[in-house]
């Protein structure tokens, strides 16, 4: 059992003292009132979340429940929401682990992607009891009979927290999945990719970042090569399209086609080619890939995490320097695009390891960084989760 004890007062200093400390409006990113315009209302209910600034007069349960509605902010793969948290009153604890249901049998064989987000989950609840002065104290533990994973949090001292630092709390809020073009030619301060590796090497995993042209070229075309292998896949077609739906949708564990920029016909008609057993309207089916492929080539860096060990231990570490990373972004006005192709089909991750000359390592995430070119909309929102 693995039990970490972070307190980002300490070990993170850098993050809340220099980097979070600069957040800088962007105008990249929607407000809260256009959204009225764009989506259902109710689907972004989890967003309307307000920092408290103590818990006086709140029980036990109420604090719990406060702390879980800034995890639920993590982001997860095709916006599942793969968590189930358990709430012990008597011991004082809360664990997180796999929902079964939103294990993808074709999309991830492995549970790759729901323990990366439950890693993501694991990251927003460290920092949001971090923004209240409390030490995060968490193991990591593996069922062995079932071969899965669970987080389990000690919160026995919530009730002493006091609001230290609101930076934190407004990115996560505002922190979003980027699905446009980059601004090419924009280069990264060095210090904060230096940052980047630290975070990952503090959860025993490796961030390699790409810089270089030739292979950012490489890469972009490998993984426009992924995007179609996959989209050929009938089993992975008709998962995609559970979560690929309409505009109009009053779902929240799902990606509405307008969150990919298609209108409400382009979004339907994507989602019909998904579920038929009819060849994808050829815009869309080489759409994807090529955009994916030019968000490669154009972004700043490329990075992928790699870890020692394919087991859901490491894919829970990866998550939590993803989403860590991923709000560092988010404070220097910088977009995140995630790309799970390359790591999911076995061909493509071959060449990717190959590219980065790392055949004894496993790529957990790859992603790519940049200043964003245009807007971005969010996914759908978490669904308020209950106990």
């Amino acid at each position: 059992m693995l039990i970490y004890r972070y307190n980002i007062h300490e070990s993170y200093i850098y993050m809340s003292n220099e980097i979070f400390k600069g957040i800088r409006e962007n105008l990249i990113w929607p407000k809260t009132k256009e959204l009225d315009i764009y989506h259902n209302r109710k689907n972004f209910a989890a967003w309307e979340i307000t920092p408290l600034k103590n818990f006086q007069n709140k029980k036990f349960r109420e604090i719990a429940e406060y702390f879980v509605s800034w995890g639920i902010l993590a982001p997860s793969a095709h916006n599942k929401q793969p968590w189930i948290v358990d709430l012990d009153e008597n011991e004082k604890n809360l664990t997180v682990y796999p929902d079964p249901k939103a294990l993808g049998t074709s999309s991830d064989k492995y549970g790759r992607q729901a323990n990366v987000g439950i890693g993501c989950f694991t990251a927003n609840l460290s920092l949001a009891l971090n923004a209240y002065g409390l030490t995060p104290i968490y193991s990591l533990q593996t069922n062995g009979r079932h071969k899965t994973s669970k987080v389990q949090f000690d919160l026995g001292n919530i009730h002493s927290g006091y609001l230290v630092n609101t930076k934190i709390l407004e990115l996560i809020k505002v922190r979003r999945a980027y699905r446009g073009p980059f601004v090419e030619g924009y280069e990264i301060d060095e210090y904060l990719l230096e940052q980047f590796k630290t975070i990952a090497s503090n959860e025993g995993v490796m961030l390699k970042i790409i810089q270089d042209q030739g292979r950012k070229n490489k890469i972009g075309k490998a993984q426009a090569l992924a995007d179609m292998a996959v989209l050929k896949i009938p089993a992975f077609r008709n998962e995609l399209a559970g979560h690929s739906v309409t505009n109009d949708t009053n779902e929240t564990r799902v990606m509405p086609g307008n969150t990919f920029g298609l209108n409400d016909e382009e979004a339907q008609e994507v989602h019909d080619a998904l579920i038929s057993s009819k060849q994808m309207p050829g815009h869309f089916a080489a759409g994807f890939p090529r955009s994916d492929q030019e968000g490669v080539i154009k972004s700043s860096v490329a990075f992928t995490i790699l870890a020692h060990n394919q087991n859901e231990n490491s894919f829970i570490r990866s998550g939590i320097a993803l989403e860590k990373i991923w709000l560092m972004c988010q404070a220097n006005g910088l977009g995140v695009r995630i790309m799970a192709g390359m790591i999911e089909s076995p061909l493509h991750n071959l060449a990717l390891k190959t590219i980065l000359n790392e055949m004894s390592k496993y790529p957990t995430v790859f992603a790519c960084i940049g200043l964003p070119e245009k807007d971005s909309w969010p996914k759908s929102p978490r669904e308020q989760i209950k106990f």
